[in-house]
């Protein structure tokens, strides 16, 4: 329920599937509990879930996903962006949640449709949307105190609560997302913290998808090196990988993996003229006051340029 062709097929769906959102008391005690997150890389979404027994609040196993991101950042339709990879991560984990806590809202969205209530109706599964922010309502401020509640209310009705989950700290919003109802969703998010502002499922949901996208930038670096580095610059030196020049440092953070592969063309110039190569990559350099030999663009000295200059040159001209 994720393939529409734009926003306004994907807000009435969300209108249509709001009508099959149940907000009722979770069914029996739960013994696995789930968290799942996501984030973003070179147009693609990460996702990671993890799953933790209930009550002792142990990790069992971890679940990641990695899918082409196939929908555009459009307000209130954050699921259709991240849920297919969430839902392969979720998915993925070899025994199924009895409740799952998902980074976002559940009702308390606009459309009543939030990315925990999507995902919990396309899994039949009890879901909570735990939000760091709040995306609509109103409320007054919870007591300092952990346990502290007070009601989230959009156009008249209420939708979630702004908990607080640690002494001192800024209150969460909980919602309820499906088979779910608005006790139940503070009772659990408050049973599954430890200490931390965030429940334990998502916090290490977050910290998964963190350690996987580090690890994806490593490997697109190395990617980087291969392809540009050892491949068109006359002065890589190995001893040197922790001193990238100015313009590794901009090429590798605007080209992505896909283009580093083979040193292909993006869809538009990375700079229009060598002034804007000096500006935006060269002034970078950690060696530029130093050793290095080509220091100015259009040199006479007959020396040649770092690689990535080339590459950055190459760009420029495979675009006009």
């Amino acid at each position: 329920m994720f393939s529409v062709k734009d926003a306004a097929e994907a807000r009435a769906l969300q209108r249509s599937l709001t009508k099959r959102i149940r907000i009722v008391p979770l069914a029996g005690k739960p013994r696995f509990v789930a968290g799942a997150d996501a984030a973003f890389l070179d147009g693609l979404v990460l996702a990671a879930a993890c799953l933790f027994t209930f009550p002792e609040m142990e990790l069992v196993e971890t679940s990641t996903a990695v899918l082409e991101v196939r929908f555009p950042y459009v307000p209130g339709l954050l699921s259709f962006r991240e849920g297919p990879a969430v839902i392969r991560a979720v998915r993925g984990l070899k025994r199924r949640p009895d409740l799952l806590f998902l980074d976002g809202q559940g009702i308390a969205h606009p459309a009543g449709m939030g990315l925990a209530s999507h995902i919990g109706l396309l899994l039949d599964m009890p879901t909570i949307g735990c939000a760091k922010s709040r995306l609509v309502g109103d409320y007054r401020e919870p007591g300092r105190t952990k346990g502290s509640r007070t009601p989230l209310l959009y156009k008249g009705e209420r939708v979630g609560s702004v908990l607080r989950t640690k002494d001192g700290v800024r209150p969460v919003f909980i919602s309820p997302g499906h088979r779910m109802d608005f006790e139940d969703s503070v009772r659990m998010a408050l049973s599954c913290s430890k200490g931390f502002r965030i429940p334990e499922p998502t916090r290490a949901a977050d910290i998964e998808t963190k350690k996987l996208k580090k690890a994806m930038e490593e490997q697109k670096r190395e990617k980087y090196t291969e392809a540009v580095c050892k491949r068109h610059c006359p002065y890589y030196r190995p001893e040197k990988a922790d001193l990238k020049c100015g313009a590794y440092l901009f090429l590798s953070r605007a080209m992505t993996a896909r283009e580093i592969e083979g040193v292909r063309p993006p869809e538009r110039a990375a700079c229009d003229n060598d002034t804007a190569i000096r500006q935006l990559a060269c002034r970078r350099c950690r060696f530029l006051k130093s050793w290095c030999p080509y220091r100015t663009a259009g040199s006479t000295s007959g020396k040649k340029p770092c690689g990535g200059y080339l590459i950055i040159e190459r760009l420029k001209n495979l675009n006009r």
